[in-house]
Order: structure tokens, then C-alpha cells, then sequence
């Protein structure tokens, strides 16, 4: 794939003479490709695959993901593509459902909606639905000699608190590997049916039911509450031996948990409950509060600090980004979505915001900036992608998916993809992602798009420094007196520094004005 960001150029202009703050160089969406589109499933099997859910796992230059429908038997597709788009393969697709006793079942499981992890010879995985009890399965495809099953979920048993069963059911969140241990979440079932923590032994087989969450009650608000959380829709991630993760309902005020639990099952901690929602008196229809609500996505951990998104609450309703440390201290806000409204333009009169809302894919990290998805809002209403710096402060929408029309079936069709649910990877300053809608057949597409570095200016005395973040590299900081067609840009003559943790470049403020660029 050659360099997406070659002689990409970042320009923020100085005039040496301005007193005041300065401002930080706005983030490009330049070089946004779609990668793939997914082809029409008129009676709901096609070749390919329809509506991934899911993030990509990324193997030397091979993209590995799921798409949650389509295929050759309707029951959902495991594939690769390379990152350039070319070579899409259909790996496997999940066998056709039938019907058992009103249960949909299969021998192998189907309907993925979560990540897939690869070891170098083979990808593991859960699908939510399907399988020889209808509740989904633990599984490992070989490319060389086709897929295993590691654990079907049981039965679920109709109960007044919930469907129930012994070892949870419906898995939507990514598998975790440590050793020859998987862990995982499964969203449903377990014995009060509102999902659990569970751990497979790849060698073994041996199944191991880490936690199952509480009863739901309801309270004087009608709000279904517990003690630890339900529904875990994400993901864990590992410290140590404690897995921390994150519930999208439940909890002492039914807006979900932040959760930790150790790898032996024992000691299961709630680190922080999301606040009660309200209806908002000046949002027909919405409700907020401080900190969001129902975190459907995982989490990210560097160091002591858990970082992560929720779908819904904040102050507009639109959902928050946060952290919280490890201890369970520390939760703190730290990006409210913006206030949106109905856009008359868009088809169906849409909800536009100018960042997106309804964070749901897991964020991906790094150096002092967070990225992620918002899966609506946007200027088009379809979502956005994002960066945030791990501080709170930056802001930046870096991409807004395009506004989706009508075809003469009544799809609704794009260039590049709508709903963003997954979550995004980043490598060589790409970052590559999934959309559920949209694309040529509003089937869902696949995407990348290059980060380009961010120039800071704060004034310094009789300095001005620039500092820009440290995870792009191969950079050049150049100056010119004037932005005619015919001067020339010069290397700055001192080379930067390192300055918490980013690229930092000091200049007087003494002489003329100059302009600064970055250039590869």
C-alpha cells in the first residue's frame, strides 16, 4: 500500500505579532478511501457478507472482520481484505439457520457482531445467535482446516426475572486472549439472565462462568436497577489479573457500570455507576445528566487510566467520552457531544450535530489522543470519526459520513458508509474502521482514513511553541515570510524536542511575521 500521507502538507499560519492565544491547526479529513462496499443480499444471502458490526483486526496488511448478516446462507461471513482495499475474501460463511422448537439454530453459531482476534494461524470468535441451543458460541477458524466450536452456550429458560441459563447467551462483545485463556462477555442469560463474565480454555475447552450479573428490581422511578450492571455488550481488557469492562444497562440508577473483575472469577468490583437519566425540559424527548449513560463499547487502558465512551446521557443526550482510573477514583468527563437538531435538507429531515453522537465502537489510542466513532449526528446525520486528547481538551471531528438517499428499492445508498457502530484500529497513521449502512447497496462498507499530526500554538514569553503529537512521524516543520505561490519554504533551522510526552519546536516572536507548516 503506498503512503496515503505522502506530501500531505498541514498548514497553520503565525503572525509573530499577535499578543493574544493562538490557535491549534485544524485536523483534515483528506484521504478518506472506502475500501469495500458490500454487495446487495436481495433475499438476505449474497457472497459477502451485510452489515459489519464489528471493528477490524489488522495481521501485517490483511484485515480480518465480520459482517453480522448476508453470506451465502443468510447466517452472517468471516473475511479479509487487504488495507488497500484489494483481495476481499469471504472465509467463511456461517451455515443456514433452521428451526428447532421456535429456537433458530446451527451447528457452529452465526449473526457475529463482535471483533475477531487472530494468533498468526488462526481467528477466534464469538457469534451471538445460532448454534445447536440458539444462544451463540465461542468458536476458532483455521483458514487452513475450517471453523471449530469451543463452546455452544446453553439453552435459555424462560424465567419471570429473564431467560436464564447456566453459562450466559447472545455474546456481542470482542473475545480477550492471555495465554491459552479467552475471556469474554456474554449479554444475555446466566443466572438471572442479564448476561455474564466468562473464560474459555483454547487447549482445554474448559468453560468457566466468572460472574453472572444481578437481578434487575425496579425502583420508584420505574428504572431497572441492581448492584453490578447488566447486559455487558463490549469487550474486557486485561491488567495484570484483573479484567475490567463496562455494562450498557443496570446499576444503581439503570445507566449502566464500569466493572472489574479478577481472572479467577473472585472479586468483583463496580467502579462506577452512571447517573440517573432525566427527561430535558428543552430537548423534547431527550434525556441527560452529568456523565452519560449505557457504555456499549469497551475500554481502553494505558497505564492506571481506563478510557471509554458512552452511547447516551451527558448534557445533551448525545453521550460522553471519559476516564476513570483503575481504582475505580477519578471519573471524570471528558468530552460532552454536542446539542443537535433536525436538519430540513437531509431526506427524512435527519439529526445533524457538528461532531456526531451516540458513541458505540471501541476507542483506540495513541500517544496523548483518543479516536472513535460516533454512530449518528454528524453534519449528514450518519456519524462521524473523532479524536480527543486523552486531557480532555482538542476536540476535532475528523470525518462526517455523507447524507444517504433513497435508490428505487428504497435502500438508502452512499459513497462511503453510514452508522459507525464498531470500533476502530490504527496503524502506519491510517486508521481503519466499519460502517453497519450505507455504501453503493446500503449493505455497509469498509473504510480508511489517514491521521494527519496537529499543530499546537501557545505563546511563551517572548516565545511562541509549537508542539504536535509524537505517534505520526517522518514530519518536517517549515516557515515562509509570506504564502505567495513563488516563495519558498524553508526548514526551520532547530530541530524539536520532546515536551510531555509530543514533538515541541520553540521560536521567537521577535522579526517578521512567519507561517509554519508541516510537510512529509
Amino acid at each position: 500500500m503506498a503512503n496515503p500521507l505522502k506530501n500531505r502538507v498541514l498548514l497553520t499560519v503565525l503572525l509573530m505579532a499577535v499578543l493574544g492565544p493562538i490557535w491549534s491547526g485544524r485536523v483534515s479529513a483528506q484521504g478518506f478511501q472506502t475500501l469495500y462496499s458490500f454487495t446487495l443480499a436481495p433475499g438476505g444471502d449474497n457472497i459477502d457478507g451485510r452489515n459489519p458490526l464489528a471493528g477490524l483486526f489488522l495481521a501485517g496488511s490483511l484485515l480480518f472482520g465480520t459482517a453480522y448478516s448476508g453470506g451465502q446462507h443468510g447466517s452472517g461471513e468471516i473475511f479479509g481484505v487487504n488495507t488497500d482495499g484489494t483481495g476481499f475474501t469471504p472465509y467463511y460463511a456461517f451455515s443456514q439457520a433452521a428451526d428447532n422448537n421456535f429456537t433458530s439454530t446451527n451447528r457452529e453459531g452465526g449473526m457475529p457482531q463482535a471483533p475477531l482476534v487472530f494468533t498468526g494461524t488462526a481467528l477466534y470468535g464469538v457469534a451471538g445467535q445460532l448454534g445447536t441451543n440458539g444462544s451463540g458460541t465461542v468458536f476458532e477458524l483455521s483458514l487452513a482446516t475450517g471453523v471449530k466450536v469451543l463452546h455452544t452456550f446453553t439453552a435459555e429458560v424462560s424465567e419471570p426475572v429473564g431467560n436464564t441459563n447456566v453459562d450466559g447467551a447472545r455474546p456481542a462483545g470482542g473475545l480477550l486472549l492471555s495465554g491459552t485463556s479467552l475471556y469474554g462477555t456474554a449479554e444475555y442469560g446466566g443466572a438471572e439472565g442479564n448476561g455474564t463474565v466468562f473464560k474459555v480454555d483454547d487447549t482445554s475447552l474448559v468453560f468457566s462462568n466468572l460472574h453472572s450479573f444481578d437481578v434487575l428490581h425496579l425502583n420508584q422511578q420505574f428504572i431497572s436497577t441492581n448492584r453490578d450492571g447488566a447486559n455487558p455488550q463490549a469487550g474486557l481488557v486485561l491488567s495484570g489479573s484483573v479484567l475490567f469492562g463496562t455494562t450498557s444497562a443496570g446499576g444503581a440508577n439503570g445507566s449502566g457500570t464500569i466493572f472489574c473483575v479478577t481472572t479467577n472469577g473472585t472479586n468483583f468490583i463496580t467502579l462506577h455507576h452512571f447517573a440517573a437519566l432525566a427527561l430535558d425540559s428543552t430537548q423534547i424527548g431527550t434525556t441527560t445528566n452529568s456523565d452519560g449513560a449505557y457504555p456499549v463499547a469497551g475500554l481502553v487502558l494505558t497505564n492506571n487510566t481506563l478510557y471509554g465512551v458512552a452511547e447516551g446521557g451527558g448534557l445533551y443526550g448525545n453521550g460522553t467520552a471519559f476516564s476513570i482510573n483503575t481504582n475505580g477514583l477519578g471519573f471524570t468527563v471528558l468530552h460532552t457531544f454536542s446539542r443537535g437538531a433536525t436538519d430540513p435538507s437531509l431526506f427524512g429531515h435527519q439529526y445533524t450535530n457538528n461532531e456526531g453522537a451516540a458513541p458505540a465502537g471501541d476507542m483506540v489510542l495513541s500517544g496523548k489522543l483518543l479516536y472513535g466513532t460516533a454512530s449518528t449526528g454528524g453534519l449528514y446525520a450518519n456519524g462521524t470519526v473523532f479524536s480527543l486528547g486523552t486531557n480532555g481538551g482538542g476536540f476535532a471531528t475528523l470525518y462526517a459520513f455523507s447524507a444517504t438517499v433513497p435508490n428505487q428499492d428504497y435502500n438508502f445508498t452512499n459513497r462511503d458508509g453510514a452508522a459507525p457502530v464498531g470500533g476502530l484500529i490504527l496503524s502506519s497513521n491510517v486508521l481503519y474502521g466499519t460502517t453497519e449502512y450505507g455504501g453503493t447497496e446500503a449493505d455497509g462498507t469498509l473504510f480508511s482514513l489517514p491521521v494527519l499530526p496537529r499543530i499546537g500554538i501557545v505563546r511563551s514569553g517572548n516565545n511562541v511553541v509549537m508542539t504536535w503529537t509524537t505517534n505520526v512521524t517522518g514530519y518536517t516543520m517549515e516557515f515562509a515570510t509570506n504564502l505567495a505561490p513563488t516563495e519558498d519554504w524553508v526548514t526551520n533551522p532547530t530541530a524539536p524536542g520532546i515536551l510531555n510526552g509530543q514533538y515541541a519546536l520553540t521560536n521567537s516572536i521577535s522579526g517578521k511575521q512567519k507561517f509554519f507548516r508541516l510537510i512529509q
